[in-house]
């Protein structure tokens, strides 16, 4: 998706601190602390959704299932603009879905920061790591 790249303005820019690095189909965001998180983004329909594992299903099987998904509910009780669920493959993933024709630079900036912070902080709250 072009749109994404033009958008971005760079391979690699910054925002809020975060630095962002395209390469297609693929953003990643690098944090201060060393962290990472991969956020990819597909178009679907009128919608671009952009996506984040949190766990790989190997590390979401060996968590409680039940806790997990309480976990999951609470977050998407607790989060405005990312949510947070199960894919069909067992992994557990962070999205949040935006309409395509309308999407700024800035907005997306904040978009892939947001996602990434939230499934990065996540995934370190299950897993003490830095797993994806």
């Amino acid at each position: 998706m072009s749109q994404i790249r033009a958008l971005l303005g760079a391979v690699t820019s910054s925002y809020e601190g975060v630095e962002l690095a395209w390469s297609p189909g693929t953003v990643t965001a690098r944090f201060r602390s060393g962290r990472s998180q991969a956020v990819t983004y597909k178009l679907n329909g009128e919608l671009v959704r952009f996506q984040s594992t949190v766990l790989k299903p190997a590390a979401a099987r060996a968590l409680d299932q039940e806790k997990l998904a309480a976990d999951l509910l609470e977050r998407n009780r607790d989060t405005e603009l990312v949510a947070f669920g199960f894919s069909s493959g067992g992994h557990v993933e962070a999205w949040i879905d935006q309409r395509a024709s309308t999407l700024q630079a800035d907005e997306l900036r904040f978009y892939l920061v947001a996602l990434a912070v939230e499934a990065d902080r996540l995934e370190y709250l299950l897993t003490g790591k830095d797993v994806s």
